[in-house]
């Protein structure tokens, strides 16, 4: 390997490319010893908007000089990308790597002479044991980036990598190769939210979005998929699909009187705007409908604009010259300059819904207002969205924002229930009675004209997606439930669609699930013994799939959760299980 390609020009320690070679190459290096890889890194986005670019190189060059000078022989050390790094160092016990890490950032926390001291940089670090010589390097690297992102998150200065996120790596891993598969499929759906025009009251168009409804994940939103598409570069297959729906919504809407003014805004991510061929894409496929496409509201990014300024501004003209519409997603989350923003051919500015909470503050609400004369001073239309009050409704259609979008008007719908909620929204803002609507915003109706009804149609969560939306309290009461059945010798964990099952060998002895607002437990203890205690609890055994399983607790409380963890003390002795 030539000297160049080894290592980072900036830094003189290796690149991410050779390091990974390393790694998974370390059979040569020393098959025998016990390795820990420690991902080290720092808030890079805030450091450059904070420092700027060269001091952030300054920063990245005390950090490669600190770690070179901590590796000791038969350890590696690399620059990831511009404050990221990786140290591969040799340590015979998890307390030695422990001591280790502190150590190393401690002295890179306390001792740098670099920055002002109005600002302390906070390294912090995710490890992980690697337990197997050979383990992939790109699977090792996500899950110490997976602990490092944990413990920003938890203000911890550094984590080892634990079940549940090596768990989460590869669950990611699985979805980002089932991307493309999933467009193919037809598992992605398509979605919609109205948009109201507060000048007139009344609904004007809509946004595209989507979902995936996994095969085995259940409905998954868009947080759980779009990186992981931008990552797989599976993202434009997702752009060009919810654009062609969209381009088929419009034909639909124009045959009818009421919904032929009607415009939809469709999302671009930046990596599809920065294709070459990207107008000539969206032109092929709109060319197949008979739409206006005036009333294609094509919206990308502040980061899009940044991230190939030369390319994105001339897809931007071609599409402005051939009649699309062009608009600015999510305003207020980049750094685009003003001047930049100009140039290009933008006819509405999208307020992004962190500016809500501000409308409750003096300065706040003076910002916004500015923000919105500004933009209306040079012609853009304004859409706010995020608003779910008549109170914010009111004070943005007093500062002349020109369209709004939130859950006070609609939520994000299925397909299948557009038309019912379009319905139920019109005669809401015509004052007249609306249908009655089903609570869950997921759960879709569609019309049977056979026997002149709403046939309902659930669209399923999975047992993650529930975890994720359940409140903290839960998913605390959770953790410690699971931490404890985890600690059992010979346990293991599996996670279906619907349920999370603990086992010793080959026998389950928990089930836990996720509800609403509560969590479900069933043990393996038998229900007969534990009748007239203290314990509320289900016999469960009449299901099949909870035979062996039957005691079944209910958690919504502290009450409820200590008597779950007894009970799971009970089970731990009754099998005689040790503590690993």
């Amino acid at each position: 390997v030539r000297y160049n390609e080894m290592y980072d020009a900036q830094t003189g320690i290796y690149n991410r490319d050779y390091f990974s070679l390393l790694i998974d190459k370390r059979t040569a290096i020393e098959a025998k010893a016990i390795y820990y890889l420690a991902y080290i890194s720092l808030d890079t986005e805030r450091m450059k908007k904070y420092y700027g670019k060269e001091q952030v190189e300054q920063i990245a060059l005390y950090i490669a000089q600190t770690l070179r000078e901590s590796v000791d022989k038969g350890e590696y050390c690399a620059r990831l990308d511009d404050l990221s790094f990786a140290y591969f160092m040799k340590c015979a016990k998890p307390e030695v790597a422990d001591e280790k890490i502190d150590a190393l950032l401690k002295k890179l926390n306390t001792e740098n002479g670099i920055l002002n001291e109005d600002y302390h940089i906070e390294l912090r670090a995710g490890i992980y044991h690697c337990t197997s010589i050979y383990e992939d390097s790109q699977r090792m690297l996500d899950i110490v980036a997976e602990a490092y992102s944990r413990a920003q998150k938890t203000d911890t200065a550094y984590l080892f990598a634990a079940d549940d996120m090596i768990h989460a790596v590869d669950r990611r891993d699985r979805l980002q190769r089932e991307t493309a598969q999933a467009i193919k499929n037809g598992e992605i759906l398509y979605y919609l939210q109205y948009i109201v025009n507060v000048k007139t009251n009344q609904v004007c168009g809509a946004e595209a979005l989507s979902r995936w409804q996994h095969p085995r994940e259940g409905l998954l939103m868009p947080g759980d998929y779009i990186s992981l598409m931008q990552q797989a570069n599976t993202i434009g297959l997702l752009d060009y699909h919810i654009f062609e729906k969209t381009c088929k919504q419009l034909e639909q809407w124009k045959r009818t009187e009421d919904k032929k003014d009607f415009f939809i805004s469709c999302n671009f991510d930046r990596l599809t705007v920065s294709d070459e061929h990207f107008f000539e894409k969206i032109s092929a496929i709109a060319s197949r409908y008979d739409i206006d496409r005036s009333k294609l509201l094509l919206e990308i990014t502040e980061d899009t604009i940044e991230y190939n300024k030369e390319i994105a501004y001339k897809n931007a003209i071609l599409c402005k010259e051939a009649g699309f519409a062009l608009g600015l997603d999510d305003f207020g989350n980049g750094v685009t300059s003003l001047a930049t923003l100009l140039d290009f051919p933008i006819s509405l500015l999208k307020m992004d819904r962190s500016f809500v909470k501000l409308l409750d503050t003096e300065r706040g609400y003076l910002l916004i207002e500015g923000i919105v004369s500004m933009a209306r001073s040079v012609g853009y239309e304004v859409l706010f969205e995020g608003v779910e009050t008549e109170e914010h409704c009111d004070l943005v259609k007093k500062m002349g924002v020109d369209y709004v979008q939130g859950f006070l008007f609609s939520r994000v719908v299925p397909y299948i229930e557009a038309a019912r909620t379009l319905s139920n929204l019109s005669s809401r803002l015509n004052g007249k009675e609306a249908e009655e609507q089903f609570a869950d915003p997921e759960v879709a109706a569609i019309f049977d004209g056979n026997v002149k009804l709403f046939r309902r149609v659930g669209y399923s969560k999975s047992f993650e997606i529930k975890r994720q939306q359940a409140p903290n309290e839960i998913n605390e009461a959770y953790s410690e439930i699971r931490e404890k059945l985890m600690s059992c010798n010979g346990s293991s964990s599996k996670i279906s669609m619907v349920y999370e099952t603990v086992s010793i060998g080959k026998q389950p002895i928990a089930k836990i699930i996720f509800m609403s607002k509560a969590l479900v437990v069933c043990l393996a203890l038998p229900t007969e013994e534990y009748f007239g205690t203290k314990y509320p609890f289900k016999d469960v055994s009449c299901y099949k799939k909870y035979q062996k399983v039957p005691l079944c607790l209910k958690i919504s409380d502290q009450s409820s959760k200590e008597n779950a963890l007894e009970l799971v003390n009970d089970l731990i002795s009754r099998y005689g299980i040790k503590n690993k």
